[in-house]
């Protein structure tokens, strides 16, 4: 896939910006001054495949100062086939354009287009905070597995309608019935994690290991906040051990989203 044109609107320090790339180019370079928006250019085509800001960035916030919407879009070459595709953002919902068609579901072109990025935030991923790990992981894993995509999208919505109830105390019997869609797609979620850790903990050492001659010993675990021994009905069973405790507290106290992945070097954190 070739970039072609890139143009956009009010998206950061940008009133208005369009440019055309080469197609017979292999590499281009981007010279500017400093505090001239390098690297804004850099997260938008970064935004384009992955509809989000690698700088963990709102989308409230790529919005140029005093203006109500930003606008990407993006022609490019794949397989001898131009096509175009425009992603616009109004504060409140994302819209996506191909080819002059409405999407409506991010995964209909996500994992189609990889770009990577390397930043000094990176080391966030090791040393920062535990959510981090979780949104770098969470990214390459549905990168690979259009299921796991689906399986994470699913859950944010299943919990975001689970927290409403037992915060405003209402309907306080389709709990159960969300606990049950949450169990199913935990222990989905849990498997893929497990499965894809092990792959990436043995490249993870092995490329190490490559790099020199560090006489340190790395590993990488994942470590779900429910066992991965627990089917299914075992998860169910625990969520409704804890019903009375989430509804005192006013939002979940179990899931996915407590699980964590840790680096160690020698032995320790």
């Amino acid at each position: 896939m070739k970039l072609l044109q890139i143009h956009a609107t009010d998206y950061r320090n940008y009133r208005s910006i369009s440019i055309d790339i080469d197609p017979t180019g292999k590499y281009f370079i981007i010279k500017a001054n400093n505090g001239s928006g390098k690297t804004n250019l850099l997260e938008l085509i970064y935004y384009f495949t992955y509809f989000k800001s690698f700088r963990n960035t709102a989308d409230s916030d790529l919005i140029l100062h005093g203006q109500k919407q930003f606008m990407i879009e993006i022609k490019y070459e794949d397989d001898g086939i131009t096509d175009d595709i425009i992603i616009s953002y109004d504060g409140n919902k994302k819209k996506i354009l191909c080819n002059e068609k409405r999407l409506n579901k991010l995964s209909d072109l996500f994992s189609r287009f990889i770009s990577v990025i390397f930043s000094a935030t990176d080391i966030d991923i090791i040393t920062g905070s535990p959510i981090i790990r979780r949104n770098f992981f969470n990214m390459f894993f549905s990168l690979i597995d259009s299921n796991y995509f689906s399986d994470i999208k699913t859950y944010a919505a299943i919990l975001k309608q689970k927290n409403f109830i037992l915060k405003n105390k209402t309907n306080t019997d389709l709990i159960d019935i969300y606990n049950r869609q949450l169990s199913d797609i935990i222990y989905r979620i849990t498997q893929t994690r497990q499965k894809y850790i092990t792959e990436v903990r043995n490249r993870f050492i092995t490329k190490y290991n490559e790099l020199g001659e560090f006489n340190k010993k790395v590993d990488i675990r994942y470590i779900p906040s429910l066992s991965a021994d627990r089917d299914i009905n075992s998860i169910y069973k625990l969520f409704c051990q804890k019903k009375d405790d989430e509804l005192n507290a006013g939002y979940s106290l179990l899931g996915s989203p407590r699980d964590c992945y840790n680096f160690y070097m020698n032995g320790r954190l």
